[in-house]
């Protein structure tokens, strides 16, 4: 949405591009940016760099590349007293804001940060490369001895310490980044937080040094070093690689990964997995035909969507496994990109009809096409092949057999015996199937163990008598007391760090970091017998508040504390075995007595108006006001601050939209609410139109040009890019005069317009809140009786409150700015609120003395 936005204003090339090259007029205007800013000696000769040929593309134009690179716009620069000729150059990113306001432009920073990237970006393709040294400093350490200068020798050094980095010989293209960004490229790779991880070190940049420079030691420190693996692809180092190996294009890269996301072969880990990964992203919806392979990479727990590294699941497993086998080719990257290349001879005309024809014909009807490899494997590929996942993590050591392995079928994944074909299969928990480092054969035997044999008998329940087990199930692990089918056996789930409730299943391993042959279920989880019989015997009573028990629990959704028949949830900080009374009788107080936060999606309150609150909410399209039924629009200037809108701005809002509401015929039960006397005022005020917002001076020029535009271009996406492209052309010209003179124009009639619409609207709403006022005074003495309800409620009217007699005295003086001006309800609100935050107690006597005498007589009255 930023691209489009800095497209259509003019300040970009066209964003939908492929193209890794610039015209003659773009390089140009590059390198006179790079002279400005950093030097001639800066600019390479970027003829080379522009012999691009893109892989698997053959021909001189091709469709992907019918747009040059992104690059900033070009704008005329005026001549200056030595140069009265006119230069094509960027706009910088500094002169952008003021160059956008002065075309009636307003840019949001997202638009001012891609602006920034793209110029810096593009400077930079033509500037000369960075040069580095790599090399090595070892550094001898030597501890300082009293002894006599005769008697003085030599000894090795006590220490010896390798630093190993890079010397810059010549600054390069980083030079246009030596601002901020440098400094930020440079923090990030002298962060003291990494120095556990060899890349960092390779990277970074030594201080100059001399042999046999003594060096002074400041601090030193030991520091864990692990020698980490490669690491998993992410998004863009996946995009990387299919371009190094020529599958795909730049205009497939992403409908690739979406489909591989949609099918679930890959996808990132969900916040607190084993990992380590705190990824936050939205779960992907799976379609009716891939939920299946959903499940079988573990539901919930494994996302579809979202940043971070990509993991495997299960499904991937399975389906390499089956074209491996039985169909290599397929799997082969060369395959793809050698299709490609000659499905582009054909495209551009190169190939004879013969070959196109032989080519098709051997891809699905040859020897070893498409369709007789799909009739061999329907011959040869037994089902339970079909739907084997190999993961060779799940493989014993010294080539022996498998005897336990994993497959995927409609319901989910699930663990069989292979030694024994008639013996009953267990389904795998959903953690494990979602963090396959975890499926080791020791893990599986366990997981047939704990489903079909009755799980492990952790011990003797001390006032019960029966067995306490431990077992998996679809779910994850849980305890069960009592035999299976007796009478009044109960199971208990355990929390997601030990395995349960869809949470990751680790075994722990030996010491020699080997699996032994049987692996006891919950010594292999880390669960003792004594936890085992604080989580049976749950709910577990804490304290008293008040003479009623709060007791802590395990349920679905996490540990959780009951008070007086209503739940609360525990922070997984605090467990819920050992969870000391005080703090629970803060969580109780605050979440259920309390009843602290507001409801959801509710993010600021602004006051009653008949017995229901106004509120200010956040929903899918954004923040907005809401009062009962009734939603309404919330002003952009309060998008940031919703909390300062003044409650008579929102309710003149609230009632506007309601008569919009009513007069459409749509949302009845919202219109009812607001013709009904006992929820809504009396009398509805019907506020005039507001104004129409006045044009820009682009949308001037476009509104003369567009007819002329429009008969030599038909779609009107062209008729825009015209437009915009003709209104590139006029900037630094006297030509955007004429259309800016209109614009201050109707900029303002529009301000004259909205001062007097505001004074309109002031003045209904005051009269309306006068009748409002003198009903509900009238109302107040009769006894009005409630449906449903026997005995008669009377509606009393409130006294006002010193503030609000502050504001009635003041109002006055607060609604006009210094220069005379009338403001807006919401700028005169806040202007009230801070000068009654000015007052001191002298000041606020009168109205808080006239408020209780107010409030007095008013209970008298009543």
């Amino acid at each position: 949405r930023a691209a489009q936005t800095l497209y259509e204003a003019g300040f970009i090339s066209y964003m939908r591009t492929d193209r890794p090259t610039m015209s003659k007029e773009g390089i140009e205007a590059a390198r006179r940016a790079v002279v400005s800013h950093c030097g001639e000696d800066f600019v390479a000769d970027t003829e080379a760099k522009n012999k691009h040929v893109a892989k698997n593309i053959t021909g001189s134009v091709k469709p992907q590349e019918a747009h040059e690179a992104i690059r900033p716009a070009i704008v005329l620069r005026k001549g200056d007293g030595r140069n009265n000729h006119n230069t094509q150059t960027f706009l910088s990113p500094n002169d952008l804001p003021s160059v956008a306001r002065d075309q009636g432009v307003d840019l949001p920073p997202a638009c001012l940060q891609l602006y920034d990237l793209v110029y810096r970006r593009t400077v930079a393709s033509v500037m000369i490369p960075r040069v580095t040294n790599s090399t090595s400093a070892l550094i001898e350490v030597e501890i300082k001895e009293d002894e006599d200068e005769s008697n003085k020798v030599k000894k090795e050094p006590a220490a010896v310490f390798r630093a190993v980095g890079s010397v810059v010989v010549e600054e390069g293209f980083r030079k246009i980044y030596s601002s901020d960004q440098e400094n930020k490229i440079n923090e990030k790779e002298n962060d003291d937080e990494n120095e556990n991880n060899d890349d960092n070190h390779v990277n970074r940049e030594l201080p100059p040094l001399v042999e046999g420079q003594v060096l002074s030691c400041s601090k030193l420190r030991g520091v864990e070093h692990h020698t980490l693996p490669p690491p998993r692809f992410t998004e863009a180092s996946f995009v990387k690689e299919l371009e190094r190996m020529g599958v795909g294009r730049p205009s497939t890269y992403a409908a690739i990964i979406e489909n591989l996301r949609k099918r679930a072969y890959i996808g990132s880990p969900i916040q607190g997995n084993s990992y380590g990964s705190k990824n936050k992203s939205r779960k992907l919806v799976p379609q009716a035909t891939t939920i299946s392979a959903h499940r079988a990479a573990g539901g919930e727990n494994f996302v579809g969507s979202g940043r971070g590294p990509l993991f495997p699941s299960l499904t991937a497993f399975v389906v390499c496994s089956l074209l491996e086998r039985h169909a290599p080719s397929y799997l082969d990257p060369s395959f793809t990109a050698v299709m490609e290349s000659r499905l582009d001879l054909i495209a551009n005309g190169d190939a004879p009809d013969a070959t196109r024809i032989k080519y098709l014909s051997e891809y699905y009807e040859g020897e070893e096409g498409l369709a007789n490899m799909v009739k061999r494997m329907e011959k040869t590929v037994a089902p339970e092949e079909a739907k084997r996942a190999r993961i060779p993590s799940s493989s014993p050591s010294d080539n022996e057999e498998d005897d336990v392995a994993v497959f995927v079928g409609p319901w989910g994944p699930y663990v069989r015996r292979l030694s024994d074909p008639s013996s009953p299969s267990a389904p795998l928990p959903s953690g494990m199937a979602a963090d396959l480092s975890s499926l080791t054969p020791g893990a599986l035997e366990a997981v047939l163990e704990g489903y079909h044999v009755n799980g492990t008998i952790l011990g003797t329940h001390p006032t019960d008598g029966r067995s306490v087990r431990f077992r998996i199930g679809r779910f994850g692990a849980y305890l069960q007391i009592g035999e299976t089918g007796e009478e009044n056996t109960r199971t208990q789930t355990l929390p997601k760090h030990i395995g349960g409730a869809g949470g990751r299943i680790h075994f722990q391993k030996s010491e020699k970091g080997e699996e032994s042959e049987k692996v006891s279920l919950a010594s292999a989880l880390g669960l003792t017998f004594e936890e085992a019989l604080a989580y049976i015997d749950l709910p577990r009573t804490i304290c008293e508040l008040e003479g009623k028990p709060i007791q802590s629990g395990l349920g679905r959704y996490g540990p959780y504390l009951k008070y007086d028949g209503k739940f609360t949830s525990l922070n997984p900080r605090y467990d819920l075995l050992t969870v000391d009374s005080e703090t629970a009788k803060q969580v109780v107080t605050d979440g259920i007595i309390n009843k602290k936060g507001l409801a959801r999606g509710v993010i600021a309150e602004l006051g009653e108006v008949t017995d229901s609150m106004v509120t200010v909410r956040d929903g899918r399209f954004g923040k907005y006001l809401n009062w009962k039924k009734v939603n309404a629009k919330l002003p952009s200037e309060f998008i940031d601050n919703p909390s300062d809108i003044s409650l008579d701005l929102a309710w003149s809002l609230i009632e506007a939209k309601a008569e919009t509401v009513s007069k459409t015929g749509s949302k009845k039960s919202a219109s009812k609410k607001t013709k009904s006397s006992n929820k809504t005022p009396s009398t509805t005020v019907t506020l005039p139109p507001k104004p129409k917002r006045a044009m820009s001076s682009y949308l001037f020029f476009c509104q003369e040009k567009r007819p002329e535009v429009s008969k030599t271009v038909r779609s009107l996406g062209d008729v825009s890019k015209e437009l915009a492209r003709l209104w590139a052309k006029t900037s630094g010209t006297d030509l955007r005069k004429p259309y800016e003179d209109m614009a201050a124009q109707a900029k303002e009639e529009y301000n004259a317009n909205m001062a007097q619409w505001s004074e309109e609207c002031n003045t209904l709403m005051k009269n309306q809140r006068k009748s409002h006022s003198s009903t509900k005074q009238r109302a107040s003495s009769t006894p009005v009786k409630t449906a449903g309800k026997k005995e008669e409620v009377t509606k009393t009217k409130r006294a006002p409150t010193a503030y609000m007699l502050f504001c009635s005295d003041n109002r006055a003086s607060a609604i006009v700015d210094k220069d005379g001006n009338r403001l807006g309800l919401g700028e005169t609100t806040k202007r009230l609120a801070a000068m009654w935050k000015e007052c001191n107690e002298t000041c606020r006597a009168p109205y808080v003395e006239t408020a209780a005498a107010l409030k007095i007589q008013l209970s008298k009255d009543s």
